[in-house]
């Protein structure tokens, strides 16, 4: 529980920086509702949805969206950071995390440290040597970590099978794809790596990182975690969603059989283990 509020007080630090020092946003949103009002682009649906479009488009933050983005944060942290969120972490942890987002917030407002990592990039010398860096920099805390402490496993394999799940799932029905590598969807990635905090740098880099996870909730919308898109034109295929479920079913009972055959062979291993005895 503790954790957790010192969740909401890192995302809360969000909106007081976006409030404070990102006023840009609040224009460029007033700009889009004139066009809106003015009818210069189609409005689908009421006045509502329009205004909902250009908030998520700019970042800015309405009531509605504050007060529905902190407990839905606050789940997504809980889920993807696991069993972190229970440990106790003490207050330096929780210094380095808002830290780390008013850092990386205001890292935003340059313009060479303001670029996404996606199909579209065509990334000039000071982009390129910034991502060269950080890639030497990860590379290097992934190896140690692989080397000298135990990582996350089951999170990173579970990552790696919802990914691939959702590009094998796309490229059945289109290559259209473009991918779209946010930083709160690096960050989580990267966790998964520092989760031994036998030693403080993997406690404190761990800290780093989920800030700029945060940040990147806060400022941005849930569309973080969509590392691939397609045209929203395509919909799925009815034998698609019947081989999608059959193969789930199949699955489960695959699951549900070996774990049965292991506890079944335990049980007798054990009955025979007593009659010897």
């Amino acid at each position: 529980m503790l954790n957790l509020l010192f969740v909401s007080s890192v995302y809360v630090l969000c909106e007081i920086i976006k409030a404070i020092s990102f006023n840009e946003r609040t224009y460029n949103y007033d700009s889009c509702m004139k066009l809106a009002n003015d009818y210069v682009f189609p409005i689908f649906g009421d006045a509502g949805l329009s205004e909902e479009v250009c908030a998520n488009k700019w970042g800015v933050s309405t009531l509605a969206s504050f007060t529905y983005g902190l407990p839905i944060s606050l789940m997504i942290i809980h889920t993807l950071y696991g069993d972190v969120m229970k440990r106790y972490t003490g207050y330096p942890y929780w210094i380095v995390v808002h830290l780390s987002v008013m850092i990386y917030s205001y890292l935003q407002k340059i313009k060479e440290f303001n670029f996404s990592i996606d199909s579209d990039m065509n990334g000039n010398y000071v982009e390129i040597s910034i991502l060269i860096l950080i890639g030497v920099l990860s590379c290097c805390v992934i190896i140690w970590n692989l080397i000298y402490t135990s990582i996350s496993h089951e999170y990173l394999l579970l990552y790696g099978l919802i990914y691939t799940f959702i590009l094998v799932s796309f490229w059945v029905w289109t290559h259209e794809i473009k991918f779209h590598i946010h930083h709160s969807l690096l960050c989580t990635f990267l966790s998964y790596f520092v989760t031994d905090w036998g030693y403080n740098f993997n406690k404190y880099v761990h800290g780093i990182l989920l800030g700029i996870t945060i940040q990147g909730l806060n400022f941005y919308s849930l569309d973080n975690f969509h590392l691939f898109y397609i045209p929203y034109t395509i919909y799925p295929n009815i034998y698609h969603l019947i081989f999608l479920y059959s193969t789930i079913i199949m699955a489960s009972v695959m699951i549900i059989a070996s774990r049965s055959r292991i506890i079944r062979g335990g049980a007798e291993g054990s009955t025979i283990a007593e009659d010897r005895a």
